[in-house]
């Protein structure tokens, strides 16, 4: 067996889509990730659901349950979403480091 996928070499592949996450940096906002749901007393799967529920450009998202212990387990990001606050959405942005610049206006160089 070669180190190669039908078209791509493996390491370029492994390069693409492995290594990447396994950065140290990563790893770190996961687990201030992790820490963050947990204050709130939520688990990180609940927080990413909420989170893609919360983002504005997201128009379904589908849980995958195979039992009906895990569909009510991923249900309670809907009580996350009730304490989803902006200043609790700065602090997810703060540690992904995606908080969102402001749209300039050109003719006044101030936030539209």
């Amino acid at each position: 067996m070669t180190d190669t996928s039908f078209y791509f070499p493996a390491a370029l592949i492994k390069g693409l889509f492995y290594d990447q996450h396994a950065k140290g940096s990563t790893i770190q906002k996961l687990r201030e990730l992790t820490d963050l749901a947990q204050k709130e007393g939520f688990k990180l799967t609940h927080l990413a659901l909420a989170w893609a529920v919360k983002y504005r450009h997201t128009s379904t998202v589908l849980l995958g349950a195979r039992t009906v212990a895990q569909l009510e387990d991923s249900l309670k990001a809907v009580e996350l979403l009730e304490k989803w606050t902006p200043e609790f959405e700065g602090r997810v942005n703060k540690i992904l480091d995606t908080t969102p610049t402001p749209r300039t206006n050109f003719l006044t160089w101030a936030p539209k």
